[in-house]
Protein backbone atom coordinates (compact mmCIF):
# COMPACT_ATOMS: atom_id res chain seq x y z
CA UNK A 1 0.00 0.00 0.00
CA UNK A 2 1.58 3.78 -0.60
CA UNK A 3 1.77 6.01 1.71
CA UNK A 4 2.76 2.96 4.70
CA UNK A 5 6.35 3.37 5.66
CA UNK A 6 7.53 1.78 8.62
CA UNK A 7 9.28 3.49 11.23
CA UNK A 8 9.76 3.57 14.67
CA UNK A 9 7.14 6.46 16.70
CA UNK A 10 9.69 8.95 18.21
CA UNK A 11 6.56 9.68 20.78
CA UNK A 12 5.86 6.32 22.01
CA UNK A 13 9.22 4.89 21.66
CA UNK A 14 10.35 4.92 25.38
CA UNK A 15 6.84 3.37 26.38
CA UNK A 16 6.57 0.74 23.61
CA UNK A 17 9.52 -1.23 21.14
CA UNK A 18 6.65 -1.66 18.24
CA UNK A 19 6.78 -0.88 14.87
CA UNK A 20 4.66 2.13 13.96
CA UNK A 21 4.16 2.60 10.25
CA UNK A 22 3.20 6.44 9.34
CA UNK A 23 0.53 7.50 7.16
CA UNK A 24 -1.50 10.24 5.31
CA UNK A 25 -4.81 11.53 6.54
CA UNK A 26 -5.60 11.14 2.76
CA UNK A 27 -4.44 7.16 2.43
CA UNK A 28 -6.05 6.42 5.42
CA UNK A 29 -9.18 8.36 3.86
CA UNK A 30 -8.83 6.39 0.30
CA UNK A 31 -7.53 2.70 1.83
CA UNK A 32 -9.57 2.87 5.47
CA UNK A 33 -10.58 -1.19 4.77
CA UNK A 34 -7.31 -2.26 3.84
CA UNK A 35 -5.63 0.01 6.78
CA UNK A 36 -7.94 -1.95 9.22
CA UNK A 37 -7.32 -4.91 8.32
CA UNK A 38 -3.97 -4.22 8.58
CA UNK A 39 -4.66 -3.09 11.91
CA UNK A 40 -6.42 -6.26 12.79
CA UNK A 41 -3.54 -8.02 11.82
CA UNK A 42 -1.54 -6.36 15.23
CA UNK A 43 0.08 -4.02 12.53
CA UNK A 44 0.03 0.01 14.47
CA UNK A 45 -0.34 3.45 12.31
CA UNK A 46 0.52 6.85 13.19
CA UNK A 47 -1.35 9.27 10.85
CA UNK A 48 -0.31 12.36 9.84
CA UNK A 49 -2.26 15.62 9.02
CA UNK A 50 -0.28 18.18 7.42
CA UNK A 51 3.11 16.03 8.31
CA UNK A 52 1.99 16.00 11.91
CA UNK A 53 0.55 12.91 13.88
CA UNK A 54 -2.77 13.38 14.22
CA UNK A 55 -3.79 10.36 15.55
CA UNK A 56 -3.37 6.71 16.22
CA UNK A 57 -4.50 3.40 14.84
CA UNK A 58 -3.75 0.58 17.14
CA UNK A 59 -5.47 -2.60 17.64
CA UNK A 60 -8.85 -2.80 20.12
CA UNK A 61 -7.44 -5.31 21.98
CA UNK A 62 -4.28 -4.12 22.26
CA UNK A 63 -4.18 -2.36 25.76
CA UNK A 64 -2.73 1.29 25.39
CA UNK A 65 -1.83 1.92 28.98
CA UNK A 66 0.07 -0.43 30.97
CA UNK A 67 -2.16 -2.31 34.39
CA UNK A 68 -0.82 -0.55 37.52
CA UNK A 69 1.07 -3.92 38.38
CA UNK A 70 2.80 -3.69 35.84
CA UNK A 71 4.02 -0.45 36.15
CA UNK A 72 4.84 -0.99 39.98
CA UNK A 73 6.37 -3.95 38.83
CA UNK A 74 10.47 -2.84 39.18
CA UNK A 75 9.58 -0.93 41.87
CA UNK A 76 8.66 -3.54 43.68
CA UNK A 77 11.17 -5.89 43.14
CA UNK A 78 13.61 -2.95 44.05
CA UNK A 79 12.12 -1.98 47.27
CA UNK A 80 12.23 -5.70 48.20
CA UNK A 81 15.90 -6.10 47.45
CA UNK A 82 16.97 -3.17 49.12
CA UNK A 83 15.27 -3.01 51.99
CA UNK A 84 15.37 0.03 54.81
CA UNK A 85 19.21 1.01 55.23
CA UNK A 86 17.99 3.80 57.69
CA UNK A 87 15.23 5.31 59.46
CA UNK A 88 12.57 7.24 57.63
CA UNK A 89 13.32 10.72 59.40
CA UNK A 90 9.74 11.94 58.45
CA UNK A 91 8.29 8.99 60.29
CA UNK A 92 10.78 9.73 63.30
CA UNK A 93 9.41 13.07 63.20
CA UNK A 94 5.95 11.88 63.08
CA UNK A 95 6.54 9.87 66.46
CA UNK A 96 8.45 12.33 68.14
CA UNK A 97 5.41 14.89 67.62
CA UNK A 98 2.68 12.49 69.00
CA UNK A 99 4.67 10.59 71.33
CA UNK A 100 6.60 13.59 72.68
CA UNK A 101 10.26 13.56 72.67
CA UNK A 102 10.52 9.70 72.35
CA UNK A 103 10.77 8.20 68.94
CA UNK A 104 9.62 4.99 69.62
CA UNK A 105 6.14 4.42 69.48
CA UNK A 106 4.80 2.67 72.85
CA UNK A 107 4.22 -1.11 72.83
CA UNK A 108 0.36 -2.02 73.35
Amino acid sequence: MRGCVGSLDKDTVLVSFYVMHDITLKTLHENTSKCLDRVKRGERFRVLRNGKAGAFLVPADEALDPSWDVIMAEVRAARGKAGMTQPNPVLAERKKRIFGGNSQSPSR
